[in-house]
């Protein structure tokens, strides 16, 4: 070729063949030529097939070769080249002439698959081809188990595939050839097969399980026809018979009930017609139905009611009757002549009456019944009503007195009748209430605080069972008077006798004329409403000073115009006057102890209290006649003496002076010490003293009333020398004081510089400076090398 190249033809034989190639060149007459060998050995040929293949099933692949020669090599590769939703093989490859490989996919689509084939001489010259493999998806109907009740409907989805067989596995019940569904109308388990070919030209199959269960068969019945408001009574079948384990009771397909309790029940209704269901469910949610009807007839009405029960005679009477229309009424009556049988809606009978009792006795009450019955000729239905009555006999007596005369005010009532209990009125406008009794005979007195007669109204009220008689007197009641005064229990001797007249009965003004009230108080007798009384004393009572009597003290009153009287007494008791005396010896006191002597000249009857009060806690020692105070009683003291005879009592008071001692004070505390100086100082004291003052020698005081013996504190800030006082107060006005020198010293401050301040070796010297130069101060050294060292002043030091 012009380019220099050339191609030989293929060599398809078994041998190399040999080719010489020649050039040749020239210039002018002048030649040159070169040969030189080419060998084109055998080429091979090759071929094979793709195809498609279903998922899940093995797929042969076998290749052709010719002119491979021996000793030929054979290399597959199939790639993974695949549909976008399919399975991802990877890379496969085989050094055989064939092999087999099982490819699944799970899609729906088919997976492309890419498959190229090389081989190779033992020379080196090779051969490729290739082809396209379609691995079509598995195939399986598609199908779900199920469970249901019986009869119970499957049906399997619909399919895509060339055609499917199915078996539902129902062997009583076999299902038409190509049928897709299956009614299975007995319980049981069950396989469902399927078996067919996809689109593509698989096979396959798929099954599921179909669980059928058992439905209840309920059953209800109740009765046909009732009369309102007669409940209805259905009645339901049960477990096992209806093969249920719920039930619920519908009412005209509208409200429900549960019913799992008895299997009969009670259902109030509304006249009319009634559709009743039971609606049963088993365990598996099985569910089923029964029904039945029932005529519920308009309710037949009967009612009435009689008068109250009450006293004899009571009429005859019906009230409140009510009566379905068109119905029969019959009545049956009790009367005090027997029993009476009436038809019709207005019946009529005797008046009711009480049973008469044996003679001199009050009468026995009746109960009466009367009864209703009420029947609806077209339906049959019936009602009946019933009630009763009670008739109490009516008492019935005179009201009868005994007494009320001249002076004599108690009356006694009597009532000839018989009743159960008497309601008394006796007209006393000083004691209107009324009395109740079971007896027929009772007593009443009739006080007249007024002083005239008056008259009045009487009355009995007898009843019984509730029924009543009443029958009333006239009365005249007498002035009668009621003596009554009011005195003190008791009198001391010396006092005067008062009167507080309450009698009652006698006018003022017609007993003060007439002299209606006579007094006598011991000895002494007086006329007069209320006369001043005389004076308790030992001419009235015929006793001693100090001894204790009776006074008899009396009353009567006596009406001047009838005579009528009274009389009341009673006693005072008069009660000796005690006197009271002592003496107190001495009634000065210098020196603790402080005792005093009593001469105790008290006198009073027997019976008679001293009660001493002394003041400050004083002690009083009745063996020895003494009073005792403490130490710290100083001060005047007073003392009292009361005697009480029962009330009478009489007193006496004296004063005591008790001389207090002279005050003694020390005190310790800080003396010498360096500024700032928190100083404090504790007093110590021997005897009564009422306040303490304080001076710090800094124009500084302190009054101390409380807490005496509390340290006392004082700071100090400058260095100096203070003189501290503390005076004592004592009772009375007796002073004493204590001093105490304060040395407040000048403050130091240890403080020093180092030179030099950095490292310095073994052997070297450094300087130390004190800070401050105290002329009186002794500097002392440590220099943390266990070394010491004492210096008189504050000059520089040096340490090696």
């Amino acid at each position: 070729d012009a380019d220099g190249t050339h191609t030989w033809p293929p060599n398809n034989g078994e041998d190399t063949v040999q080719y010489t190639v020649i050039v040749e060149a020239g210039i002018g007459t002048c030649t040159d030529s070169k040969t030189v060998s080419v060998s084109v050995a055998p080429a091979p040929f090759v071929q094979t097939s793709g195809g498609e293949v279903c998922s899940g099933t093995s797929f042969n692949f076998q290749g052709n070769a010719f002119n491979l020669g021996s000793g030929g090599e054979w290399f597959w590769e199939v790639d993974n080249v695949w549909s976008g939703a399919a399975q991802d093989y990877g890379t496969i490859t085989s050094d055989f002439q064939g092999f087999s490989y099982t490819f699944e996919n799970p899609d729906q689509l088919t997976d492309t698959v890419t498959i190229d084939l090389a081989v190779s001489r033992s020379n080196g010259c090779a051969a490729t081809t290739a082809a396209t493999l379609l691995v079509r998806p598995a195939f399986a109907p598609t199908i779900s188990d199920a469970e249901g009740c019986a009869p119970f409907a499957f049906t399997v989805p619909n399919q895509q595939a060339l055609s499917i067989d199915w078996d539902f596995g129902d062997a009583a019940n076999p299902g038409a050839e190509g049928a897709t569904g299956h009614l299975y109308t007995a319980a049981g388990n069950y396989l469902v097969v399927g078996q067919g070919t996809s689109v593509f030209g698989c096979s396959g199959s798929a099954s599921a399980a179909v669980e059928v269960f058992d439905t209840p068969t309920p059953a209800i019945t109740a009765e046909n026809a009732l009369c309102a408001p007669e409940p209805v009574n259905p009645q339901r079948s049960d477990t096992p018979a209806d093969g249920a384990t719920s039930w619920t009771l519908q009412v005209d397909l509208g409200n429900t009930y549960p019913w799992n309790g008895s299997t009969d029940t009670l259902l109030s209704l509304s006249p009319g017609t009634h559709l009743l269901t039971v609606l049963a469910s088993n365990d598996q949610g099985c569910l089923a139905q029964a029904s039945t009807t029932v005529l519920v007839q308009e309710e037949v009405s009967a009612d009435f009611s009689l008068p109250e029960a009450g006293c004899e005679p009571i009429p005859f009477a019906i009230n409140d009757l009510s009566i379905s229309s068109g119905a029969i009424a019959t009545w049956t009556i009790d009367t005090p002549f027997g029993t009476e049988t009436l038809t019709g809606n207005s019946p009529s009978a005797p008046q009711w009456t009480a049973t008469p009792g044996d003679p001199g006795s009050g009468g026995i009450s009746a109960t009466y019944n009367v009864e209703l019955q009420v029947i609806d000729p077209l339906t049959g239905c019936s009602a009946t009503a019933s009630d009763s009555i009670t008739v109490e006999p009516q008492p019935f007596g005179q009201l009868v007195i005994e007494g009320l005369s001249g002076c004599d005010v108690q009356a006694t009532f009597s009532y000839t009748g018989t009743a159960d209990s008497l309601i008394w009125d006796f007209g006393d406008p000083f004691s209107p209430d009324v009395e109740i009794t079971t007896v027929n005979v009772v007593s009443h007195a009739y006080p007249n605080p007024l002083g005239t007669g008056y008259i009045t109204v009487a009355s009995v009220t007898a009843i019984s069972e509730g029924c009543s008689d009443y029958d009333a007197l006239d009365l005249e009641v007498p002035a009668l008077p009621v003596a009554d005064f009011s005195i003190p229990d008791t009198l001391c001797l010396g006092e005067a006798v008062t009167l507080e007249n309450l009698s009652s009965g006698v006018p003022l003004d017609l007993g003060t004329a007439g002299g209606a009230w006579t007094w006598i108080i011991g000895g002494d007798t007086l006329v007069g409403f209320e006369p001043t009384g005389p004076i308790a004393d030992t001419n009235l009572l015929n006793s001693g000073p100090l001894s204790n009597a009776i006074l008899p003290v009396s009353l009567n009153v006596v009406h001047p115009e009838n005579g009528c009287s009274d009389l009341i007494a009673t006693q005072v008791v008069v009660l000796g006057q005690p006197q009271a005396s002592f003496i107190l010896t001495p009634d000065v006191v210098f020196d603790a102890p402080y005792v005093t002597n009593v001469i105790n000249m008290n006198q009073g009857p027997a019976g008679t209290t001293a009660v001493w009060d002394i003041e400050s806690g004083g002690i009083y020692d009745t063996n020895d006649g003494s009073i005792t105070w403490a130490d710290d009683a100083y001060g005047t003291q007073l003392v009292q003496v009361t005697l009480d005879n029962f009330g009478c009592s009489d007193s006496l008071s004296a004063a005591i002076t008790l001389v207090p001692p002279v005050p003694s004070i020390s005190f310790v505390g800080d003396t010498v010490s360096c500024a700032p100086l928190q100083a404090v100082f504790i007093p110590s004291m021997e005897s009564a003293i009422d306040s303490l003052v304080w001076s710090f020698g800094q124009g500084a005081t302190r009054v101390v009333t409380d807490l005496l013996t509390d340290p006392v504190g004082y700071s100090y800030f400058e260095p100096g020398i203070y003189t501290v006082w503390v005076t004592a107060y004592g009772p009375g006005g007796n002073t004493v004081s204590e001093s105490q020198t304060v040395t407040v010293l000048e403050q130091v401050n240890a403080g020093f510089t180092v030179f030099p301040n950095e490292c310095v070796e073994v052997g070297d010297v450094i300087e130390l400076t004190p800070n401050f130069d105290y002329g009186d101060a002794i500097y002392t050294w440590n220099f943390g090398d266990g070394s010491e060292f004492e210096s008189p002043d504050g000059s520089i030091v040096t340490h090696t």
